[in-house]
């Protein structure tokens, strides 16, 4: 608990610094260790400070990527999504 405790504030921390400095931030580690949980918890953070913001799932990208030749709906719905990534403040 004081691990997740001292991550949280961290996180925090991180996402106050980004309302005002543009950078980019990785996340790592295993999967379940709270990687998502904390990138939406600055993302949440950002979005109140005024900033758009956008998450996309790496794994439903490369998803749509694959499957774009199968079904032109898919084909259209992946430009949708790369049109928004590049239209916000934060992806």
């Amino acid at each position: 608990q004081a691990k997740a405790r001292e991550l949280g504030n961290q996180a925090f921390k991180l996402a106050r610094q980004l309302e005002t400095n543009q950078f980019n931030v990785a996340l790592a580690g295993g999967p379940g260790v709270g990687k998502t949980s904390l990138a939406l918890a600055i993302m949440y953070q950002l979005m109140n400070a005024g900033q758009t913001a956008m998450f996309v799932s790496t794994a439903e990208l490369l998803r749509l990527v694959n499957e774009k030749y199968e079904a032109p709906d898919i084909r259209q719905r992946l430009l949708y999504v790369l049109k928004d990534m590049q239209n916000v403040d934060v992806l």
